[in-house]
C-alpha cells in the first residue's frame, strides 16, 4: 500500500504498513519536502460540472515534520472530469517508526514505518463543495459540518451540529405527521416531551436503541454545555454518536419508502 492510498481513505484508528516514503536523509522539523507517493483520489462536488466527480492530486506531494511522530501533508486535488476546478487539502499523519535526531531539530523515518491518517481539512470555495450525502440538504449540510469539525479536532463543536440535526429532524417529523410540537404560547416543546410524542406516534428511533432516544440527546448536550471545553471527550464519542444519529435518519427514510410502496400498491388495488 502506498501512502496515497491511505490519504484516499477516511481517517483511521489503526496503523497500516505503507511503501517506503522516507527521504534519504533526516527531515528538518518545520521544513517542507517533496515525496513521490502516488496520486490521492477523493470524491468532491465540482460546481463547474455540477456533479460529483473524483478529484486527484499530482504524484508528488509535500510533507512537513511537526514533531517526533506527526507529519503534515499538503496537496491540491483537481477535478478529473473537467480539469478546471481544484481544492487544497491538508492531512495530518501519525507515524509509527519516526524518531528525533540528537539535536531535536530533525526526524528520521524508518523504511518500515507504519502510518495512520488522523485528520484532513479541505479549503472549499465556490468552485468545489463536499460530496453531498443521501439525506435532504439541510440534514446533509449539518452532517458535513459535524464531520469537518471532527476532522479539525473540534469534538464539542462537532457534537453541536449533531444535536442541532437531532432537534431539526424530530421537529420536521412532527410537522409532517401532524404531531403537536409547540406549547400554548407557540414555543417548541422541551426536547424530552417532543421526542416522547414524536417517537410514540412515528417510531423514529431504531429498535436497537429505542429506549435510549433521550439519552442520546443528553450525551450530546452534556458535552456541548460542559463548563470545561473537553474536546477530547467529544472526539472519543463522536463516531458512535454520529452513527446513532445516522441510524435515526436511515430509519425515518426506510419508513417513508415503505409508506410510498404501500401507497403505490393501494392505488393499483393490489392485495398485500
Amino acid at each position: 500500500m502506498r501512502l496515497s492510498d491511505v490519504l484516499s481513505k477516511e481517517p483511521m484508528k489503526e496503523f497500516v504498513v505503507v511503501d517506503n516514503f522516507a527521504p534519504k536523509n533526516s527531515a528538518q522539523i518545520g521544513k517542507s519536502y517533496k515525496i513521490e507517493v502516488g496520486k490521492v483520489f477523493l470524491n468532491q462536488k465540482c460546481n463547474n460540472c455540477n456533479q460529483v466527480h473524483q478529484f486527484y492530486s499530482d504524484e508528488i506531494l509535500y510533507f512537513m515534520p511537526i514533531n517526533a511522530d506527526l507529519l503534515s501533508i499538503d496537496c491540491r486535488l483537481t477535478c478529473q472530469y473537467c480539469g478546471k476546478t481544484s481544492v487544497p487539502v491538508w492531512f495530518l499523519i501519525q507515524v509509527e517508526g519516526m524518531s528525533m535526531t540528537k539535536g531535536q531539530k530533525s526526524v528520521n523515518i524508518l523504511p518500515t514505518a507504519k502510518v495512520r491518517l488522523l485528520h484532513r481539512h479541505f479549503k472549499y470555495s465556490s468552485e468545489v463543495e463536499p460530496e453531498p450525502l443521501k439525506y435532504k440538504k439541510e440534514y446533509s449540510d449539518l452532517l458535513i459540518k459535524a464531520d469537518q469539525a471532527y476532522y479539525d479536532q473540534l469534538g464539542a463543536g462537532a457534537l453541536v451540529y449533531l444535536r442541532k440535526l437531532y432537534e431539526m429532524v424530530t421537529v420536521d417529523v412532527a410537522k409532517d405527521n401532524g404531531v403537536a410540537y409547540q406549547d400554548r404560547n407557540g414555543k417548541t416543546l422541551n426536547f424530552r416531551e417532543l421526542l416522547t410524542r414524536v417517537d410514540g406516534q412515528c417510531s423514529i428511533i431504531p429498535q436497537e436503541f429505542s429506549a435510549n432516544g433521550y439519552q442520546l440527546f443528553s450525551e450530546l448536550s452534556e458535552i456541548v454545555h460542559s463548563s470545561s471545553t473537553d474536546e477530547e471527550v467529544g472526539m472519543k464519542k463522536y463516531t458512535s454518536l454520529r452513527r446513532l444519529i445516522v441510524g435515526i435518519l436511515d430509519n425515518i427514510d426506510d419508513k417513508r419508502k415503505k409508506e410510498e410502496l404501500t401507497a403505490a400498491t393501494r392505488e393499483l388495488s393490489w392485495s398485500v
